[in-house]
């Protein structure tokens, strides 16, 4: 035999040894468990092991929104950026003739927030509310540094606890529930519908309402909720209240038509997007919704 020449009794082999498969955790554990008579239970680890990799991913989904919330927060603001570095040099210096002006903190943390600066903002907020600055106001604007700063989860570094804390606080200070009350509300409430929390939004959006019944923002924030938590019904309701207390409201026509259209009421959903689409000359930006 040439010793070029292939050994016969060698394995065949064509090419390089292809890669082994590599089992998963998963599988391992149900050869594991099996082998123990424990497969039921090795069937449940592995519904944990996938239902982990389903809450990262997710926990990566928020995060990028969260970034993204962020960007848009500063953008927004991005044209007044000398005008509240300006402004934190002048609260700057009324905190050095006095360093226990509690409101003079509270107002410098939100130029800090408006340029981005969350996490000095908060300490500004926590010394705000040490020397008695107005608790409305701080509770709000540290929810919503704490919301921006780095956490994924809903309630981030405790933002919810102080949106409530702010709506507390508010039946305590100089202006009236009515007006104030309403807008921590829909905060919170909007942050709640971005993480899909549909029924926490829904009571915050309906206790905003209940403190400003004309507050056709806060209407329409309630029945998109309606609509989200399937009540079709009072949702057409709402919208209704909404056009009759705005009247160029063109998205409560569309989003009305929406709720008509889930019922089959197919010639009112037609009424009502034929509405909102002449109101915008042919053109529904909040299709895209």
């Amino acid at each position: 035999m040439n010793s070029t020449d292939p050994d016969p009794t060698a394995p065949h082999n064509s090419g390089p040894n292809p890669a082994k498969p590599k089992k998963s955790c998963a599988f391992k554990i149900i050869g594991v468990a099996a082998a123990s008579g424990l497969l039921s239970a090795a069937l449940t680890t592995v519904t944990i092991v996938e239902w982990s990799s389903v809450v990262s991913s997710r926990k990566q989904a928020k995060a990028a929104e969260r970034t993204a919330a962020k960007e848009a927060f500063v953008g927004a603001n991005g044209s007044m950026t000398d005008v509240y570095r300006e402004d934190i040099k002048a609260y700057t210096k009324i905190l050095k003739m006095d360093p226990k002006d509690g409101d003079a903190y509270i107002q410098r943390a939100l130029a800090k927030c408006y340029i981005g600066e969350f996490g000095s903002a908060i300490i500004d907020y926590n010394i705000g509310l040490e020397w008695g600055g107005t608790k409305a106001l701080a509770f709000q604007g540290r929810a919503l540094a704490k919301w921006l700063l780095q956490s994924t989860e809903l309630d981030s570094y405790g933002a919810m606890e102080d949106f409530a804390s702010a709506i507390r606080a508010d039946a305590e200070e100089i202006r009236p529930v009515a007006q104030r009350a309403v807008i921590f509300y829909m905060e919170r409430g909007g942050r709640k519908r971005r993480f899909r929390d549909y029924n926490g939004a829904f009571h915050d959006f309906e206790k905003a309402v209940a403190a400003e019944p004309e507050n056709y923002n806060a209407l329409e924030d309630l029945a998109d909720m309606m609509q989200k938590i399937g009540n079709p019904q009072e949702a057409i309701i709402r919208y209704g209240r909404v056009i009759e207390l705005n009247p160029e409201r063109d998205r409560a026509y569309f989003s009305r038509g929406r709720a008509k259209q889930s019922l089959h009421d197919f010639v009112g959903a037609l009424e009502d997007y034929d509405k909102a689409l002449e109101m915008n000359e042919g053109h529904a930006p909040y299709l895209l919704d």
